[in-house]
């Protein structure tokens, strides 16, 4: 079916006369109507360059037949059949379907592609999924601060001492720089007889080694421990008091909360190993024994992350 349209020419040099839309698009259908499809076939091509493609394709009968088979459209184009399954019957839809298959036909360059018409009881298409979001970063730097048991073992006595516990990592990695005091109470023990008051203050510097998972970060940690120490004779006629330094190496495991919140509870256990501990010299009676070559504690509070 080739389009013939009238061309009324005027004197030499006058514009040809444009094709009409009846000329060009004819059919029974009332869904989509002829016109429908003009309307949007005039909007897939500019004017001018429709009008020359319909004259050079000019036949005698419209270039276009639209026939309307309830369920579906039937579209023939110079020619070319399409028929497209369409039963919720939107016509503007329709319209659009055959206008797209129309300019194809009209002017094939112009069209990449028709739309694909739905199809009666497709399944939905699934959900496209979503990334989760970032963690949270880790903090920079964790400041903790809890109550602390702390046993020093020996070959004759236990001194067991309480106190508060205040540490430092910093780091975001695998990796973290970490430092610590552990203020401590007085305690009374008894070496080689001697009945004494003690008093201890470690501190330490070391490396932490962390892993963390969705729930809890365990870690460990390993460092060098320096702690003061003082005595004064509780029984002797001489209260006099010593203090003395010593000097170990510190080891730790701990257990981390993770949660969205700044702060998080933890928990970790310690040990301290003094290689030469400090004689104890209780006057008069000399050197009484040593202190503790072993150190044992436990620590549990609160972690604050800072960033």
């Amino acid at each position: 079916m080739i389009l013939t349209p009238a061309v009324a020419r005027g004197g030499d040099g006058a514009p040809p006369a444009p094709v009409e839309p009846s000329a060009a698009i004819a059919g029974t259908s009332t869904c989509p109507t002829p016109s429908a499809v003009w309307t949007e076939v005039t909007t897939l091509l500019p004017h001018d360059r429709l009008q020359e493609r319909l004259r050079a394709l000019a036949s005698s009968s419209p270039l276009v037949d639209v026939t309307d088979g309830g369920a579906t459209v039937r579209v023939v184009a110079a020619g070319r059949v399409r028929e497209f399954r369409e039963e919720a019957r939107d016509c503007a839809y329709r319209a659009r379907v055959a206008a797209v298959f129309a300019a194809l036909t009209i002017d094939p360059a112009a069209i990449i592609a028709p739309p694909v018409p739905p199809v009666a009881n497709a399944p939905a298409a699934p959900p496209v999924p979503t990334a989760p979001p970032p963690p949270p970063m880790p903090a920079l730097v964790r400041i903790e601060l809890g109550i602390a048991v702390d046993a020093g073992v020996n070959t004759s006595t236990t001194a067991v001492h309480a106190g508060g516990a205040l540490r430092l990592a910093a780091g975001r990695g695998r990796l973290a720089f970490v430092a610590g005091v552990m203020p401590l109470l007085p305690a009374d023990v008894s070496v080689g007889g001697v009945r004494l008051r003690q008093w201890r203050l470690p501190a330490d510097v070391g490396v932490r080694g962390r892993a963390t998972s969705a729930t809890v970060e365990a870690y460990g940690e390993l460092g060098i421990a320096v702690a003061l120490l003082s005595e004064r004779a509780l029984d002797l006629a001489r209260a006099d008091s010593g203090t003395t330094v010593e000097l170990g190496v510190r080891g730790a495991v701990g257990y981390r909360l993770a949660t969205a919140s700044r702060f998080a509870p933890f928990v970790a256990l310690q040990a301290e190993l003094v290689p030469f501990p400090p004689a104890i010299l209780a006057l008069p009676q000399g050197v009484a024994g040593h202190t503790p070559l072993l150190w044992i504690g436990a620590t549990a509070g609160v972690s604050m992350g800072v960033q």
